[in-house]
């Protein structure tokens, strides 16, 4: 549940921060609608938050980073990956 939470939580903010962005820069120019806007912003950081997930989710599945390692135990990992070695 807590997933879903984060989720959902960075998907609004990115929403948030992307759609401000885009209408102060070029939205507000072209004379866009606001419910397009809304729709637009919304479609970004649901793509956005998925693409952060499934990173996120492969290199604690692929790669064994779990949070909170240090950077030399993480270093380690990534040359056993490197060099075939599993587990």
């Amino acid at each position: 549940m807590l997933g879903v939470v984060k989720f959902i939580r960075g998907w609004l903010l990115f929403s948030l921060l992307w759609g401000l962005f885009m209408w102060f820069c070029f939205w507000r120019q072209e004379g866009m609608e606001t419910g397009m806007v809304i729709v637009k912003s919304l479609y970004a950081g649901v793509i956005y938050q998925a693409l952060t997930t499934l990173i996120a989710r492969y290199k604690v599945c692929c790669l064994g980073l779990v949070a909170g390692v240090n950077a030399a135990a993480a270093g380690e990992v990534l040359a056993r990956v490197a060099a075939g070695e599993a587990g």
